[in-house]
């Protein structure tokens, strides 16, 4: 099943709720699991502060307060083509430094949050603006908002000093998504690879293959992107970086060909982990589904044991134009990922929570760098922590 974005009644807050903000308004437990909110049981909510009064007058007493190919196909475009890469022996993997990925956005929240000024709707106008500008959604933006006011009401905060963990409260529930950010431990495991030319896909494919073999599974390349020149052979460099075999045919074959010949030689082989490239061919959409749906047809019919996972991967780079990328990729095949690239500090990062938000979709990795180790599983507390240098 495609995935459905959200409709923006389903996003925007009921109009009736909190629109001011007023911390003596009380908010129930309840009203914070509607979010997907948790209050933390060791934060129970504190009494109210009461509003100071003036002192009762006294009087003065002295005292001073994502078909097989044929003989035909290959008599076309010559018989398949593999590389054979001597395996690179694993390497430990780096322990990786601390996220913080949002560029301007986690320095505005901060120096908002900087004094000890009182909470008022003032702190929540600027938030608006600092998320918007951020590369969040509209959408996104105002149910982040909205979340805040109830969280913060709900803890009884007053002053805007106090307001980090509402902020990361709110965002987590919009981008964590559990166990679905974890790719499945099943094999052997077939990947489908999907994503515009330029997007990083096929760095990432190389990236993606040395991390199996450094968790000592056995990986195949299948250079299925046969349309874009010299995919094939940029797909080749990462795999001799990487000590990964490829499977290719000539330029200009039949996709659904080239996946048949490395699915059979996975087969053969007992190979762990395949992972297939694709073209990227937005603008033509029609015979891009029609690509998709076919090699997807060859999976279940020559692997049909075999576990699937089909991750989108978008460049952080392009702001709000990731969306519609989300959003015409997922009208083709089902997605059961995103791998967001090029988050290396030029990136708002806050693309990342429109996307889990709106699309209801786990952000699988995410890529850091040019290095064929600069590929980190996402962690969504880590990337929130990132907003406040955590």
């Amino acid at each position: 099943m495609l995935f459905r974005r959200k409709t923006k009644q389903e996003t925007m807050p009921p109009q009736e709720q909190v629109t001011d903000y007023a911390p003596q308004e009380a908010v129930s437990a309840e009203e914070l699991a509607a979010l997907g909110i948790e209050p933390d049981e060791e934060t129970l909510p504190e009494e109210p502060v009461p509003e100071e009064s003036a002192a009762p007058v006294q009087e003065d007493t002295g005292a001073g307060a994502e078909e097989p190919a044929s003989a035909e196909a290959d008599a076309a475009y010559g018989a398949p083509q593999e590389t054979e890469v001597p395996a690179a022996a694993p390497e430990p993997a780096k322990e990786a430094p601390k996220m913080s990925f949002f560029g301007s956005l986690g320095a505005r929240i901060r120096d908002a949050m900087g004094g000890g000024e009182d909470l008022t709707d003032d702190f929540f106008d600027e938030m608006e603006e600092i998320f918007i500008t951020s590369d969040i959604g509209m959408d996104t933006t105002m149910d982040l908002v909205f979340s805040m006011k109830l969280i913060a009401k709900y803890d009884h905060i007053r002053k805007v000093n106090k307001m980090k963990d509402v902020i990361k409260k709110a965002i987590m529930a919009k981008i964590d998504k559990g166990d679905r950010h974890k790719m499945t431990d099943k094999t052997p495991l077939v990947i489908l690879m999907i994503g515009i030319n330029g997007g990083g896909k096929t760095t990432t494919i190389g990236k993606l293959g040395a991390r199996y073999l450094r968790e000592g599974k056995s990986v195949l390349f299948v250079a299925g992107d046969t349309f874009r020149a010299a995919a094939g052979e940029q797909l080749a460099i990462w795999a001799d970086r990487a000590g990964i075999p490829v499977i290719s045919h000539a330029e200009g074959a039949d996709p659904s060909a080239v996946l048949y010949d490395g699915l059979e030689a996975a087969k053969s082989r007992g190979t762990d982990v395949v992972i297939c490239d694709t073209a990227g061919r937005l603008q033509n959409k029609k015979n891009l589904m029609a690509e998709l749906e076919k090699m997807n047809r060859i999976i279940d019919k020559q692997y049909p044991e075999a576990a699937r996972e089909t991750l989108l991967v978008l460049d952080a780079t392009t702001g709000k134009n990731a969306i519609s990328q989300v959003e015409q990729f997922g009208d083709v095949t089902a997605l059961t990922g995103v791998v967001i690239t090029k988050l290396d500090g030029t990136a708002k990062g806050g693309i990342a929570i429109t996307i889990a938000d709106q699309f209801d979709l786990p952000i699988k990795f995410i890529g850091v760098g040019e290095g064929i180790d600069d590929l980190r599983e996402f962690d969504p507390a880590a990337f929130v922590g990132g907003i406040f240098d955590e």
